[in-house]
């Protein structure tokens, strides 16, 4: 079921993925319009994977290892903060 199926909705655009994705999506904006904070994971799971994105992208647009710097919460390339 999509997204919008689900919330009873249309949507000119494809709004949804696989049926994961949804579930993700649904239980997210299911916690933000309840004001709940028991989401299925923790923000810092999700800050987590956010980091290693961002250390993946950084690596695949400058062709060099990308690190993060725990103290400061930076992603360091070249010894410098990467940014997008």
């Amino acid at each position: 079921m999509s997204l919008a199926a689900a919330a009873g909705v249309e949507a000119g655009a494809n709004t949804g993925g696989d049926d994961t994705t949804n579930a993700h999506v649904r239980n997210w904006m299911d916690c933000v319009r309840k004001q709940d904070l028991n989401t299925n994971a923790p923000i810092e799971a999700a800050y987590s994977h956010s980091i290693a994105l961002i250390m993946g992208t950084a690596a695949y647009r400058t062709g060099q290892r990308a690190t993060f710097d725990e103290a400061k919460q930076d992603v360091m390339v070249g010894g410098k903060v990467f940014t997008l």
